[in-house]
């Protein structure tokens, strides 16, 4: 191909990349060089020494050590032999322009032939359209291959794919995101700061009342445009001049003290600014959650972030008259590497192919802003517009009911909104209040009790109520508006002190086509620099969504409960709660699935919505397979993995299967309707996987399954105690849990950090440990015939897709017995596995609380505990 056109595309005076000349064979070792370059889009540019140049392919999705992958990879023009060298920023109004790192650099060798005929080896296979090499570099290593796809319509496509080596692995490599020569991430390189010298001078910040945004029904694409994250946190002003900082909510609420980071990292910044943003606490995938972010000065969950999405003010300069998208390209240029100030990132008129992705995260959902459009403060009109995933409503609390059953401090909160300056009653919910909120909540709603309703027409619960005056401002979620103007199954998300009481009104949205055919005609820009793929902050995931996204909660109905099911004797002596509304209609309610006690499918609906606040902190986002018993446990059963026919709001992921060459469909744990759904279907048991869909190669955790054939309850408790010495020796955190069977499992926090395979290698060397100090009566022997009066240390249940009853899970016996987290000191002589059942599991959880928290800790270090047992058995 030669250097031609490589010249030909640059001017060498206005770019810093080399004007270099083709290279005379100096060693038998070829170079290659990764690129990754943040241009019009984020690519990778795959570079192979040959013939005196580097061969060149951009690769849109970057390598892969997947073999399973095959990522698209463009050839392009031959670039000199010191391009391997290039790091640096290309300036706009150049070909490429962007910024530029040495992802990885190294040397690389045909799979065939020797060192000294490797080269014309590789440029027969150039010539042929496949190309197989291994790569020895600091990130990509082993055997790769480069396959034309002859019958594109693309002459220049090829396939970049890793080939299954010692050196193959599902992680993300891309994941390394840092320069092999800088350590540095492509966008810390910054630029040239765009002239901001025409724009009006005003020496200080004001008091900024942001610009809004409408509502409007669907998703869309259109060019123009700029697509965002909608997140979900608190809207936030930060203004800093010289040493005068500001943090402030759209209703001048002061911040800064609340959340000091972001009023810190603002006053570090070397430039004046005033920044609109979102405030948001942030989990390890990059998902908000709105919940820790209230509770963030307490509990510390998460990562605080302030995600900067607009620039109205810069030394000096006001903005607010620029088109967006410069004002952006500013903020880009100003903001330094931070872990707390962050760019809230976009992509250009594929606006549907975000929206699908937010869904498929249980992201909030997505504003468009049109590129062009100027800051107007206060304004709610057509530039800026937002599409939600799920329903959420800000209302007003105008009530709340005293507990039932299991919840404590307040039963559900009575809510409004304002209609016309009258505050109407739109719905109730008491779902998805923490117990440590509630007491908090219930101390608040306190001070401000009255004698009457507030409301309009005053809704009749049914059950004692205090009324307050309607002074808090909060937010629901919900699956839909009733005929009558109710919010069908809110779940409560969480107070909102940024919002007046007066402002909240029902939100309505507006037609998406009237919308935009009402907004002004858009200027044709250039593209945005995301143009063609989804914004940085989200990893991809691979789970499946249902289209509406609704999310349900678990509220305590203010209607006649359903009608109660015949019931054993637990439902006598400690009633559960009534069911909750359900988005289906529960059937069988009076069938017996326990025969020895005469326990009904109804009795396991109340037990599970009875312990659901306990449990569903580890059912949420692991797919799970299904042990249907439709004729309760002495009838069929069957296990069931795929579930083609699911109703719409029920979540689920698409995973391939290797033993079934295809997808299978998941149902996903969500929330309490996700998982009375599975009761629905028969599901005595419930049996999730120990990863996530936000990480399916990485598992939570580990478990060390101790499986006895033939052999007492008091071997088991003997050995469980061994595991527990064992990993103690090793500084491992255990968890142990009866089985709720005949044996106990014992867990170890990974925080999803890493794969499967290294969570079983851990797992083995415990179980061979375990083996050794109890020989007699473990065996690490798969096959049963072979460990017969043995307890099996099964490490083998570590492997993707495999399942075990969860915590507070019901298991088929006939006493109904539950799979109960224990404290150490309850493994002991005396404890039986039926120890714990339907009757007395609620009992026990209100005096131990939850004892599987640690499970879902940061998790260990597995370098320095592999050190630590290396160091052990020398």
């Amino acid at each position: 191909m030669g250097l031609g056109k490589y010249f030909r595309k640059r001017t060498f005076s206005k770019t810093p990349e080399p004007n270099g000349t083709k290279h005379a064979a100096g060693g038998k070792k070829l170079a290659f060089v990764v690129q990754e370059h943040h241009a019009s889009q984020l690519h990778y540019d795959f570079r192979l020494e040959m013939d005196g140049v580097l061969k060149s392919w951009a690769v849109p999705k970057g390598p892969s050590l997947n073999p399973h992958d095959h990522h698209l990879a463009v050839q392009t023009e031959d670039h000199p032999f010191e391009y391997r060298k290039f790091e640096g920023v290309i300036p706009e109004g150049n070909y490429g322009a962007g910024n530029v790192i040495i992802w990885d650099e190294g040397w690389y060798e045909a799979r065939k032939g020797d060192l000294n005929e490797g080269e014309k080896t590789l440029l027969k296979e150039l010539k042929k359209g496949h190309i197989t090499f291994v790569l020895h570099g600091k990130k990509l290593k082993g055997e790769f291959a480069l396959i034309k796809m002859q019958h594109a319509s693309d002459q220049d496509a090829w396939l970049l794919v890793k080939k299954d080596d010692e050196f193959a692995t599902t992680t993300d490599v891309k994941t390394q995101d840092e320069s092999v020569k800088s350590h540095k991430k492509v966008d810390d390189l910054g630029g040239k700061m765009p002239d901001i010298s025409h724009t009006p001078k005003r020496t200080k910040p004001w008091q900024v009342k942001p610009m809004l945004c409408t509502l409007v029904d669907d998703p869309f694409s259109k060019e123009g445009w700029l697509f965002e994250i909608k997140w979900d946190g608190y809207r936030a002003i930060g203004a800093k001049h010289g040493s005068d900082v500001e943090l402030y909510s759209r209703n001048h609420i002061d911040f800064a003290e609340k959340y000091p980071p972001v009023f810190e990292a603002l006053h570090a910044l070397k430039h004046d600014i005033i920044a609109d943003g979102e405030i948001v606490v942030v989990d390890e995938d990059g998902k908000p959650h709105f919940e820790w972010l209230q509770d963030w000065r307490q509990s510390r969950h998460g990562s605080l972030q302030y995600q900067i999405f607009d620039l109205l003010w810069c030394d000096g300069h006001d903005l607010r008259g620029l088109p967006l998208r410069e004002r952006k390209q500013i903020l880009t240029y100003i903001l330094p590497k931070s872990d707390v100030l962050r760019f809230s990132d976009d992509i250009e008129t594929n606006g549907e192919g975000l929206f699908a992705e937010m869904q498929k995260r249980g992201m909030e959902g997505m504003v468009a802003k049109r590129a062009d459009s100027t800051y107007q403060e206060n304004v709610r009109g057509q530039n800026w517009l937002k599409m939600k995933t799920h329903l959420r409503q800000e209302v007003v609390i105008g009530g709340y009911t005293e507990p039932r059953g299991t919840r404590q401090y307040l039963g559900a909160l009575i809510v409004g909104v304002y209609d016309h300056g009258a505050f109407v009653y739109v719905g109730h919910s008491g779902g998805g209040i923490a117990d440590a909120q509630r007491k908090k909540l219930r101390g608040r709603l306190a001070k401000i009790e009255r004698k009457s309703s507030p409301f309009e027409v005053e809704p009749k619960p049914n059950a004692p109520v205090h009324w307050v005056r309607p002074e808090l401002v909060c937010e629901m979620s919900f699956s839909e508006w009733t005929k009558e103007g109710y919010m069908r199954q809110p779940k409560y998300e969480g107070l909102r002190p940024d919002k007046k009481p007066q402002d909240v009104h029902r939100e309505r949205a507006a037609k998406r086509m009237g919308v935009l055919s009402a907004a002004s005609p858009h200027q044709n820009s250039r593209t945005s620099a995301h143009s063609a793929g989804m914004p940085q902050q989200l990893p991809p995931h691979s789970v499946g969504a249902n289209q509406s996204g609704v999310t349900s909660g678990g509220a305590a109905p203010l209607r006649p409960q359903l009608a109660r099911t015949k019931m054993g004797r637990t439902a006598r002596q400690d009633p559960h709660p009534s069911l909750p509304d359900l988005p289906f209609e529960p059937t069988h309610l009076d069938k017996i699935f326990f025969p020895k006690h005469k326990y009904t499918k109804g009795d396991i609906f109340n037990y599970y919505t009875s312990v659901a606040e306990f449990m569903l902190p580890y059912l949420k986002d692991r797919p799970c397979s299904l042990n249907r018993m439709p004729g309760g446990i002495n009838g069929e059963s069957f296990f069931q993995k795929n579930n083609e026919h699911l109703p719409d709001w029920v979540p689920y992921a698409d995973i391939f299967s290797d033993s079934n060459n295809g997808n299978l469909r998941w149902i996903v744990g969500k929330d309490l309707n996700t998982l009375l759904y599975m009761v629905q279907l028969g599901c005595v048991e419930i049996n999730p996987w120990n990863s996530r869909v936000g990480h399916l190669e990485n598992p939570d955790w580990i478990v060390i399954d101790l499986d006895p054939e033939g052999i007492s309850f008091e071997h088991v408790i003997e050995v469980a105690r061994t595991v527990h010495e064992v990993c103690d020796e090793w500084s491992i955190p255990a968890v142990p849990k009866t089985s709720g069977k005949t044996g106990i499992h014992i867990f170890i926090p990974l925080h999803a950090k890493y794969t499967y395979e290294q969570g079983k290698n851990l797992a083995h060397l415990i179980a061979l440990e375990v083996n050794k100090h109890q020989p007699k009566i473990t065996s690490v022997e798969r096959m049963p015939e072979k460990r017969r009066h043995k307890i099996y240390l099964d490490f083998l249940q570590n492997r993707e897709g495999q399942t075990l009853a969860a915590p507070y899970s019901l298991r088929p016996t006939p006493d109904a017995t539950v799979a109960m987290p224990l404290h150490w000191d309850e493994v002991k002589t005396g404890l039986k596995p039926t120890d714990f059942t339907i009757e007395n599991a609620l009992k026990r959880l209100k005096r131990t609380g939850d004892l599987w928290k640690p499970i879902l800790d940061k998790g260990i270090d597995l370098a320095k505990i592999l050190k630590g047992i290396d160091q052990t058995s020398n």
